[in-house]
C-alpha cells in the first residue's frame, strides 16, 4: 500500500509538472494572473492549468503581428486604463510597452507577448446586455473573426446578445448571451 502511494505521488507531481509545462508553452513565460481591485473578475483564483475548455488554440502576439486580434487586445487594454496608441491593429511598440506595463501590474512575466496568462488577465470581466466599453468592442471584434456580423460600437445590446448566444451554441457552451471566462476563452483561441 505504502509503495501503491509513493508510486501515485511521484506520478502526480511528473503529470503536475508536465502540465505546468503545457500551460506555460510557448514563447511566454506569463505567471498567473492577479484580478485587480474594482473590476469584476472571472479569473480563477488558482494559478496554474485553468478550468473548462482548452486554452491550447489560444495563439500568443507579439511586437510586429498586427490583424484584428491585435485589434481587438489594443480595446481591452485600453478599456483597462493603458495607453496603446490607435485602435489600428498594429502591435507596434507602444502596445508592447503598454502589454508590459499590464503584465507587471497583474503580477505577471512582463515579456510584451500577449500568451494565455495576459490574455486571462485582459478578458477577465464580465460582459453582458446592457454593457458599454472597449470591452465589449473587442467582443464584437472577435465575434467578427467566428462569422457574426456585429458592429464596433462599444455596446451590448439584444443584437449582440443573439450573437453571443450563437456562437456560444456552435462553440459547445450554455447559450446564455454572457461574456464570461468560457466564452472569452474561445473568442480569443
Amino acid at each position: 500500500m505504502l509503495l501503491l502511494a509513493a508510486v501515485t505521488t511521484t506520478a502526480l507531481g511528473a503529470l503536475g509538472l508536465a502540465l505546468g509545462r503545457a500551460e506555460r508553452g510557448g514563447a511566454t513565460a506569463d505567471a498567473g494572473p492577479a484580478p485587480s481591485p474594482g473590476v469584476t473578475s472571472a479569473l480563477p483564483q488558482a494559478r496554474g492549468v485553468v478550468p473548462g475548455p482548452s486554452t491550447a488554440a489560444v495563439r500568443s502576439m507579439r511586437e510586429g503581428d498586427s490583424g484584428p486580434r491585435v485589434q481587438a487586445a489594443q480595446y481591452l487594454l485600453k478599456a483597462l486604463g493603458r495607453q496603446v496608441g490607435t485602435d489600428d491593429g498594429v502591435f507596434g511598440p507602444r502596445m508592447s510597452d503598454a502589454v508590459k506595463d499590464f503584465q507587471k501590474a497583474r503580477g505577471l512575466e512582463p515579456d510584451g507577448v500577449i500568451g494565455v496568462r495576459t490574455w486571462q488577465a485582459l478578458t477577465g470581466s464580465v460582459i453582458r446586455d446592457g454593457s458599454q466599453s472597449g470591452m465589449v468592442s473587442a467582443a464584437q471584434i472577435l465575434l467578427r473573426l467566428h462569422g457574426h456580423r456585429t458592429p464596433t460600437d462599444g455596446i451590448f445590446d439584444r443584437d449582440m446578445t443573439a450573437a453571443v448566444k450563437d456562437f456560444q451554441t456552435a462553440a459547445g457552451l450554455k447559450p446564455d448571451g454572457i461574456i464570461g471566462p468560457d466564452t472569452w476563452r474561445r473568442l480569443v483561441g
